[in-house]
C-alpha cells in the first residue's frame, strides 16, 4: 500500500477516534450534571473526592502535553494547552469547595434551618454544575488541539 494512503488512513482513524472520544466527553458531561442534580438530594463526599482527582490528573496530562508542544517549538499549541490545564485546575479546586458546601449541608441537614439548607442546597449545585462545564470545555478544546496535532504529525514522514 502506497505511504500517502496508509498516512490518510491513520489521519482518518486519529480523527475518527478523537471524534468518538469529543462525542463520549459530551455524554460524560451531561450524565455527571444529572448526578450533580441527583446530588442535591444526598449529600456524596467520595464523589467529590474522586472527581477532584481525575481533574488534577487531567490538568496533569494537559500540561505535560503542554511542555512536549513546547520542546516541537510550537508555542502557541503550549500557550492554548497551558490555559486550558489552568481552567482545569480552576475546575478541580472548585470541586473542593463544592465538597466543603457538601460537608455544610451535612451539618445544616441536622438542624432546623430550612431556608438556609435549601440556599446553599442550590449554591452547591451551581458549584457543581459549573465546575462541570468549565472541565468539559477544557477537554473539548483539548481534544480539538490533539486533533489538530495528530493531523499535522499524521503528515509527518517516519
Amino acid at each position: 500500500m502506497p505511504s500517502h494512503f496508509r498516512d490518510l488512513s491513520i489521519n482518518q482513524a486519529l480523527n475518527l477516534l478523537l471524534g468518538f472520544l469529543r462525542l463520549l466527553l459530551w455524554g460524560a458531561i451531561i450524565l455527571n450534571l444529572s448526578i450533580e442534580s441527583l446530588e442535591v438530594l444526598a449529600a456524596k463526599d467520595i464523589y467529590h473526592l474522586a472527581l477532584f482527582t481525575i481533574l488534577i490528573l487531567f490538568s496533569n496530562l494537559q500540561l505535560s502535553i503542554s511542555k512536549l508542544l513546547l520542546s516541537m517549538n510550537d508555542d502557541a499549541g503550549a500557550k492554548k494547552l497551558f490555559i486550558m490545564a489552568i481552567i482545569m485546575l480552576s475546575a478541580a479546586f472548585l470541586q473542593m469547595v463544592d465538597l466543603g458546601l457538601d460537608q455544610l449541608l451535612i451539618d445544616l441537614s441536622k438542624g432546623s434551618k430550612e431556608h438556609l439548607f435549601q440556599i446553599i442546597s442550590f449554591v452547591e449545585f451551581l458549584f457543581g454544575t459549573t465546575t462541570t462545564i468549565i472541565a468539559g470545555y477544557s477537554m473539548d478544546r483539548f481534544f480539538v488541539l490533539l486533533k489538530s496535532k495528530a493531523k499535522q504529525l499524521s503528515a509527518v514522514k517516519i
